[in-house]
């Protein structure tokens, strides 16, 4: 019976994360696209960092499922470090996109872009949503894997949430020097 319960519940464990990699990128290319098409630093930084997190869990989810193999002749202890790995892997990714996004969030600041803040708000306010979904997958579990995905998801939607203000801020009041201020507070972030 417990073997039976253990196997359910990494079974359950592999459906969250996959659940949580199909939202977040699925997000990541709607974010993408109409990031490129009104030239928005802000929508194309959060991208980013979102395909960052997708990445992640990517990684997490992988790590995981390596980390239930059985110990073999070869790999004594199993496969658990592979969850050390997987976070370096993780970290390499995220140091190569923030050194990309920081140059072009500072060259905007110098010639500023003016994207649609309607549409800068709209796009973020689909990521407020599918963050906290995303957030809520992971919500009920205690393991460390799981707690962290949910602390990063539940953070990443009230970063959505700036980029609507934003996107307001653009619309509103014409702000336009905004757009490459929130890329560069998400650029900060992922340090």
């Amino acid at each position: 019976m417990h073997n039976h319960d253990h196997h359910d519940h990494h079974l359950e464990m592999g459906r969250k994360f996959l659940l949580g990699i199909i939202l977040n990128f699925a997000f990541v290319l709607i974010e993408l696209g109409y990031g490129y098409q009104i030239n928005s630093l802000s929508l194309l930084a959060d991208a980013w960092h979102n395909l960052g997190d997708v990445a992640g869990l990517l990684i997490s989810w992988f790590a995981f499922k390596m980390a239930t193999k059985s110990p073999t002749s070869s790999y004594t202890y199993g496969f658990s470090k592979g969850t050390i790995l997987a976070s370096l892997a993780n970290c390499v990714l995220l140091f190569i996109a923030v050194g990309s996004m920081g140059m072009d969030a500072f060259h905007r600041l110098r010639n500023v872009e003016h994207p649609d803040g309607m549409v800068v708000s709209i796009v973020a306010g689909i990521g407020v949503i599918i963050n906290t979904l995303t957030a809520l997958i992971f919500m009920r579990s205690n393991e460390l894997n799981n707690r962290a995905a949910f602390l990063h998801m539940a953070a990443d939607a009230l970063v959505s949430v700036a980029v609507v203000a934003g996107g307001f801020a653009m619309t509103q009041w014409g702000w336009q020097w905004i757009d490459p201020i929130i890329g560069l507070g998400l650029y900060r972030d992922w340090e």
